[in-house]
Parts: structure tokens; sequence; C-alpha cells
């Protein structure tokens, strides 16, 4: 179809004005934008991330995101041995993302609630370190912004 339409424009345009043109050519321009957007896929946001993260962990390690930000850490631990560093990595972020974010739900809401979350995140990140060699920027990033902020909590 979109040939069939830019070979419209092609011929037509020998006829058109050139602001006639110039609008044709937007018209094809976003009816294929509007194609592409029908047929890919619907990206999730970092909260629907989470809570799909949280039922995978819960189902194969029997933890959630809540129990690991919540509870003490050395009870945690165990648990996290298992999870590979990769999903460790997602739950770093994603919960970072998530509290950082405008979003709201009953889940964000609880951890915000949570003090000593940023301290939590750094054991996590800690722990994750220690687990691997390879280095996630992503991870260092949240780790430096952490500690930025806990130290100007403690400064004030």
């Amino acid at each position: 179809m979109l040939r069939i339409l830019r070979n419209e424009y092609k011929t037509n345009i020998k006829r058109m004005s050139k602001g006639g043109a110039i609008a044709i050519g937007l018209l094809i321009e976003k009816f294929q934008e509007f194609l592409e957007n029908l047929f890919e896929p619907k990206k999730k946001t970092k909260l629907e991330e989470l809570y799909e993260l949280d039922s995978i962990i819960k189902a194969n390690f029997t933890i959630s995101v809540l129990e690991i930000t919540e509870e003490r850490f050395e009870e945690v631990s165990s648990k996290l041995n298992p999870i590979d560093i990769q999903t460790l990595d997602k739950i770093i972020v994603l919960t970072y993302s998530c509290v950082n974010s405008v979003q709201k739900s009953e889940l964000i809401e609880r951890l915000k609630k949570n003090e000593s979350l940023n301290k939590r995140l750094l054991d996590l990140i800690q722990f994750a370190e220690n687990k691997s060699n390879i280095l996630s920027l992503e991870r260092n990033n949240i780790k430096n912004s952490l500690q930025h902020q806990l130290k100007e909590r403690d400064v004030y």
C-alpha cells in the first residue's frame, strides 16, 4: 500500500504545488509510523517489569522483592545465592528505578517507606559484586548515586 502511495506521490508531484507535495509526504510518513507502531510489541514499564520479575523470583527462588528489601540481610543472602547475576542486577536496577520514578503502586509505596532501602540496595550491589567479576556500569552508577545520597543524608 505504501508503494502505491509513493508511486502516486511521484507521478502527481509534478501537478501539485510545493505545499501540497509536502503535505502528502508528511501524510505518508505519519501513516508509515502508525503502521510500524501498530505491529511493534508494546514496551513494558519499569513497574510492570518489576512485578513480572517479582513473580519469577517467587516461583523459582521462593523469595520476593519485598522480602529481599525488608528482611535481615543475613537471612536473605542464603536465598540470594542460587539467583544468577543477571537476575540480581534486574532486581537492583528495577527496584532503584521504580522507587525513583513518579509511578504509583502499592509495591512502590511500600518500598519508599523502607528507610533502609538505600543501604539494602548497596548490600545487594556488594553481594552481586562479590558473586561475579563482571563489571556492570548500571550497577556501578546506582552504587555511586546511593553512596552520594547516603553521604548527603548523614551531613544534614
